[in-house]
């Protein structure tokens, strides 16, 4: 799940994901997201943060509601967008990443060998009508099926 906010957040807030229809249920809570403009959160790793179920594995698959909470009042907070995608661009290193800047729009495509295969392209089409392989965009790796 992808949140992405335009601009920085003063509500100290941060998501809960439920799986029950009652904001008193089951549900997994996000770290609160600081000054970050895009949170990623894998919800294949993430874990239940309620009494209820506290520890076990998220069900991805039951999600019912999802909601945004601060704790200083009378703030409010932008969403610019908000999806989910397993595109690796938004891949999170842990259960939630919080990224402090934007991620740039225009990349470079190298091989793994280091070759600069193309240049200063838009993100989201690296990896168009590249062939299967594993190639390196932005810094991290990339595998292409």
């Amino acid at each position: 799940m992808v949140i992405e906010l335009s601009r920085k957040q003063t509500a100290d807030a941060h998501l809960n994901i439920y799986t029950s229809a009652k904001v008193t249920g089951a549900c997994f809570s996000s770290e609160k997201f600081g000054d970050s403009l895009t949170i990623c959160i894998d919800l294949d790793e993430a874990k239940y943060t309620s009494k209820t179920n506290n520890g076990k594995a998220f069900n991805r698959k039951s999600v019912r509601m999802v909601t945004f909470t601060g704790s200083i009042a009378n703030r409010q907070l932008y969403v610019k967008d908000m999806f989910l995608t397993n595109d690796t661009q938004y891949a999170p290193t842990g259960v939630i990443d919080l990224m402090s800047k934007p991620q740039p729009s225009n990349v470079d495509v190298y091989s793994l060998s280091g070759q600069l295969l193309r240049r200063s392209v838009q993100r989201q089409k690296a990896t168009l009508d590249l062939p299967s392989g594993i190639y390196v965009i932005d810094g991290k790796k990339v595998l292409v099926k």
